[in-house]
């Protein structure tokens, strides 16, 4: 009875991320008398970006969380990049032998535009992605294993 229970609730989790599996192809997998499974596919390069065994629906949940915030991660570094790359553009233009204060204001208004265009293209998109998945994880516990580096280095 207590698998058939632990089963219950791992389709309730799946029916509350039923979005997820909608918008991504992913899916579970119940045994029948082994090991379950998340996976997560990758069908434009056809190969499995996840396949995990999990056994209770909190497992499964903190899979399926922890795709999502591997993907906000990948959008961060894209984000970053993007704003990066357009500051790039700006300093190419520079000419490093001669003082000119008339292209500093121009680079830094330039740089306001470009960070002010990110920010409109990306605030609602974002804002709702973050608010979502800080609801998700609330109540969730987590032990994660420590990355290396500091937000302040």
């Amino acid at each position: 009875m207590a698998e058939e229970d632990e089963v219950s609730k791992i389709m309730a989790v799946a029916e509350k991320y039923s979005n997820y599996f909608n918008e991504w192809h992913s899916d579970i997998a119940i045994g029948r008398k082994g090991p379950n499974f998340f996976y997560l596919y990758d069908e434009k390069h056809r190969y499995f970006e996840v396949f995990q065994e999990f056994t209770t629906a909190e497992e499964l949940e903190k899979m399926i969380v922890g795709t999502m915030a591997e993907n906000m991660e990948a959008f961060n570094a894209v984000a970053v990049e993007n704003t990066h790359s357009l500051f790039d553009e700006l300093d190419m233009n520079e000419d490093i032998n001669s003082y000119d204060p008339d292209f500093h204001i121009y680079k830094l208004l330039r740089q306001m535009e470009i960070m002010t265009g990110q920010l409109e293209h990306w605030s609602e998109l974002v804002a709702g992605t973050y608010r979502s998945f800080a609801n998700v994880c609330k109540d969730m516990k987590f032990e994660p294993k420590k990355p290396g580096g500091d937000a302040h280095e």
